[in-house]
């Protein structure tokens, strides 16, 4: 993983946050150079600080210029709800509970119908406004 990053760490002498100012320039660039309608955030639990998700999150949608949606969609494991309820940093998150259901019956196993249900319906997990915030998934990078 390398070094992590402190984005709270600001020099008052010059006038600067290091790490979240060179965050802030990337997510500028992308979205505004490649004309993103929206960025994945990788491994939320590691970044830990939601401060600056916020800023971060409205910082790409600034520099996407309001013409189309744009989504932030957040990786977190272990699932948080907070981090899409209404005041929460992301738009969208992956649904990491849907896959460790998913993958033994596409393996062949047995499963409990009200569990499935469970897990199709996120508002029976907690989720606000149901599927419309969760991206269901199969299979990914870090489990495959």
């Amino acid at each position: 993983w390398g070094p992590e990053f402190n984005y709270e760490y600001c020099d008052e002498k010059r006038n600067t946050c290091p790490a979240k100012d060179y965050m802030g320039d990337v997510v500028r660039f992308w979205v505004g150079e490649y004309h993103l309608d929206g960025i994945r955030f990788d491994a939320l639990k590691q970044l830990d600080n939601r401060e600056f998700l916020h800023w971060i999150t409205q910082e790409a949608k600034t520099a996407s210029g309001g013409k189309k949606p744009f989504y932030n969609v957040g990786e977190q494991v272990p699932e948080d709800i907070n981090i899409v309820t209404p005041n929460g940093p992301m738009d969208g998150c992956w649904h990491d509970s849907f896959y460790h259901f998913v993958q033994p019956i596409l393996c062949g196993e047995s499963f409990d119908l009200e569990q499935l249900m469970n897990v199709l319906d996120p508002k029976r997990q907690g989720y606000p406004e149901g599927i419309s915030k969760l991206v269901n998934y199969i299979t990914n990078h870090d489990q495959e």
